[in-house]
């Protein structure tokens, strides 16, 4: 299955509970993980498609963290860990899925075959694949997993609060994450009450992630443009991504929470209000037009 998976069923069984954490090597997905290795009595597996992720809390590794190299889109692997984790000596109390991958783009597509090169349709095929269906899998996993116990526990799916805040350079990743929290909103219906599925959409979180890939052909102008707005937004109002991991932690934690959608961050909170206004959707999209437009021609 991937680097150190061996490790999983032999976890020390002082640890009363077990937590699984995807994208754990960067940005949010390794802040959940920072945060619940806190805690005394949590083991926790951190999964991620890099090879860095075995170099990942060094000095807690054989006690309490278990790193496991894994892209997600792997489906037989997912499987395959899902039955490692059911067979380990704690029961599992929590899956956070925060593996992600986002790529910018001048132009959007409908179909993957209209992207003008064969770069460009391997990135929004990626994009796809690890946002939307890959990650629409792994939920599942975890959801049989946690079927498979007495227990239950809780799933949260990390999608976006794009979509309250459209950006017109980021509509694969918006509408990717969209079908996400579709999928999990279908499977929550179909949980018996001992299973929390929840869906978590940030909204700018400061982080070392996002750092400017863009789709192939893009024009390179309006793309530093667009970068240079998002990084100084990002720098100014979003939530320290330490925030965010202890939010998740604490609904995880709580089995009072039940939301079905949590928007997390200032912006988040802000977009979920704003978009029940009428037209708020193409107001904003228009907005972020102007200013990139603008910030572009001044950049010159």
């Amino acid at each position: 299955m991937g680097a150190n998976s061996e490790l999983v069923t032999h976890i020390d069984p002082s640890y009363r509970n077990l937590v699984v954490i995807s994208g754990a090597r960067r940005g949010i997905g390794r802040a959940v993980a920072d945060r619940f290795l806190q805690s005394y009595n949590t083991a926790v597996i951190g999964v991620d498609n890099h090879p860095d992720i075995v170099e990942q809390f060094p000095e807690r590794q054989g006690r309490n963290f278990w790193p496991v190299q894994l892209d997600i889109c792997d489906t037989e692997g997912v499987k395959e860990l899902f039955g490692e984790v059911v067979a380990a000596p704690q029961p599992l109390d929590a899956v956070v899925h925060a593996a992600g991958h986002i790529v910018a783009g001048t132009d959007y597509h409908r179909h993957v075959r209209d992207y003008p090169t064969e770069i460009a349709r391997q990135q929004v095929r990626r994009l796809r694949e690890v946002n939307g269906q890959a990650a629409i899998h792994f939920v599942s996993q975890a959801v049989g997993a946690l079927s498979a116990q007495e227990k239950g526990g809780c799933v949260i799916g990390i999608s976006s609060s794009k979509a309250d805040f459209p950006d017109p350079y980021r509509k694969e990743y918006m509408l990717a994450k969209a079908r996400f929290s579709e999928a999990m909103a279908i499977q929550r219906t179909k949980l018996p009450p001992s299973i929390r599925l929840i869906d978590v959409q940030p909204g700018n979180t400061q982080t070392d992630i996002d750092g400017g890939e863009w789709i192939d052909g893009s024009n390179p102008d309006t793309a530093r443009a667009v970068q240079a707005v998002n990084e100084w937004w990002r720098t100014r109002f979003g939530t320290p991504v330490e925030t965010i991991a202890e939010a998740i932690y604490d609904i995880a934690q709580d089995p009072r929470e039940r939301r079905a959608v949590i928007p997390l961050g200032r912006d988040a909170l802000l977009g979920s209000y704003m978009s029940r206004l009428p037209g708020w959707h193409t107001v904003f999209n228009t907005a972020a037009h102007g200013v990139y437009t603008a910030v572009r021609l001044t950049s010159r």
